[in-house]
C-alpha cells in the first residue's frame, strides 16, 4: 500500500504520513519495536509541517514515539 501511495501522491503527501502511521502501529502490535519507531518518524518527518500545531494527528505521532523511547529503554535495561 506504501509503494501505491508514494506513487500516486508525492512521498511527502499527507496520505502517506497517515499509512507510515499505521505500518507503525502495525509494528508496534508486533513487538518490533525499532520499525515502529521509523515508520513513526518518518510518518512525523511529513505530518509535522504540513498541519497546524497542535494538530491531534501530530501530537498522537509524538506520544507514541515518546511511548517506545519509554519501552526501548525499559527493553535495554531488561536485557
Amino acid at each position: 500500500a506504501l509503494g501505491i501511495y508514494e506513487r500516486i501522491y508525492h512521498r511527502s503527501h499527507p496520505q502517506v504520513g497517515h499509512i507510515l502511521r499505521a505500518l507503525g502501529d502495525i509494528y508496534h502490535r508486533q513487538g518490533d519495536l525499532h520499525a515502529a519507531r521509523a515508520f513513526y518518524r518518518r510518518a512525523l518527518s511529513i505530518l509535522q509541517p504540513r498541519l497546524p500545531a497542535g494538530h491531534p494527528d501530530v501530537d498522537l505521532l509524538q506520544s507514541y514515539l515518546h511511548l517506545l523511547e519509554s519501552e526501548l529503554k525499559r527493553t535495554r535495561r531488561t536485557q
